[in-house]
């Protein structure tokens, strides 16, 4: 029980050096005025000057103190970034919040975008979220990955559907769309996919960002192998992990495409002996199966 003890403590540890490359990847570190540092967007509203050179700005009220601040609703830590909407009484429309992280302290990237310098390349996406929705809102969550010039290389894309009053796991790869050699990447979360008009009230609260980097968890760098089949599964799948002989604890997450947890669980795998998991339950689809071990993560996809 020790040895299962300790191992489950280094996948703890590697969870936090993980995030090592996402700036204020868990919120805790706020500026003086109170504000998420290394988080925020850039927003416009208008402005009407008269010909007596008086100024009439948009009236805009907020769902809380701004599109985007710290709350102590965390999911670890004592902060975690919540995302809100605002109304335009001068124009009649909801404005949806968004975030992005940035290198600097205080937000200065125009737009919801900025580039940060990946310390390790990036091969998945992943953070808590909590989702209180209004109207069916749809909410979305993206990491992009560049190359040395910016042209952007690949992406991973999350959507948020669904209330979720508890902190639920978000996990996708990183898709490529082109070769290339990752330099930067950039992340960001908003109320709504843009397809949809936000509404008034929704919000999002986001904690402990990560992407996984395969300085660590490349599967190719390991004398393990994992597999997942069959791959057209009908009620069970059997995953294998094989190159050892031994028992090795693993902690098993199954995601959809859009990142929704399906199913978490320790279990203990032995090379030659796979382990089969129940699926019936799960929609017609395409999953991730996905195990963290002591000695790197592993990942493969199958079709329910």
């Amino acid at each position: 029980m020790k040895k299962l003890t300790l191992i489950f403590s280094a996948l703890v540890a590697l969870s936090y050096q993980l995030a090592a490359q996402t700036p204020n990847a868990g919120f805790e570190h706020l500026n003086a005025d109170g504000t998420v540092s290394n988080w925020g967007s850039t927003y416009l509203f208008a402005t009407v000057i008269d010909t007596d050179g008086h100024s009439t700005g948009d009236s805009v009220v907020f769902d809380h103190h701004y599109f985007y601040s710290p709350t102590t609703d965390a999911h670890t830590g004592t902060y975690a970034l919540m995302i809100s909407n605002a109304m335009n009484y001068t124009s009649g429309e909801c404005l949806s919040g968004r975030a992005a992280c940035d290198t600097d302290s205080v937000f200065s990237a125009y737009g919801s975008l900025d580039f940060v310098p990946v310390t390790e390349v990036p091969t998945s996406f992943n953070f808590y979220y909590k989702f209180l929705p209004q109207n069916n809102d749809t909410g979305v969550a993206r990491m992009l990955v560049y190359d040395s010039m910016m042209n952007e290389l690949g992406a991973a894309s999350i959507l948020l559907t669904g209330t979720h009053t508890t902190y639920t796991y978000a996990s996708s790869p990183i898709v490529m769309s082109m070769p290339g050699t990752i330099a930067y990447m950039s992340i960001f979360f908003a109320n709504t996919t843009g397809g949809h008009p936000a509404t008034f009230g929704t919000r999002l609260l986001i904690d402990d960002v990560s992407a996984t980097p395969t300085g660590i968890t490349n599967i190719n760098k390991s004398h393990m192998s994992f597999s997942c089949y069959p791959t057209l599964a009908t009620d069970h799948v059997h995953l294998l992990l094989s190159g050892t002989t031994a028992n090795t604890p693993a902690i098993l997450t199954i995601t959809d495409m859009h990142g929704r947890q399906m199913q978490q669980m320790a279990l203990t795998l032995t090379g030659g002996q796979p382990a089969s998991i129940d699926v019936t339950n799960y929609p017609a689809g395409v999953y991730i199966a996905t195990i963290a071990t002591a000695n790197g993560r592993y990942g493969a996809k199958f079709i329910r």
